[in-house]
């Protein structure tokens, strides 16, 4: 994959999403504290445990007007998310 995309910070929310829905991706965001973030995550149903699928539909039913995205951290094993806007750099990676 090995594709980026860079700028500054806050890309648009749906282009996140289609990006992360395919493949693992490193995503760099600062976090409502203030500090910076990097996060090997996935939307990608492929690299999310069968089990835990189904949690990602039940979060996108519940936080559709929300401005999260939820994303599978694939190093942590858990469900995070981060808003667009936080987002200042974004890389395709091979998982």
């Amino acid at each position: 994959m090995n594709q980026s995309a860079k700028s500054a910070p806050g890309y648009e929310k749906e282009y996140l999403k289609n990006k992360l829905k395919e493949g693992v991706w490193l995503v760099s965001f600062t976090k409502k504290d203030g500090t910076d973030r990097v996060i090997k995550c996935t939307r990608d149903p492929r690299f999310v445990p069968k089990e835990l699928r189904s949690t990602i539909i039940e979060t996108k039913t519940k936080r559709k007007e929300s401005a999260a995205i939820p994303v599978w951290d694939v190093n942590k094993c858990e469900w995070r998310s981060f808003t667009a806007d936080q987002v200042y750099y974004i890389e395709g990676t091979v998982a």
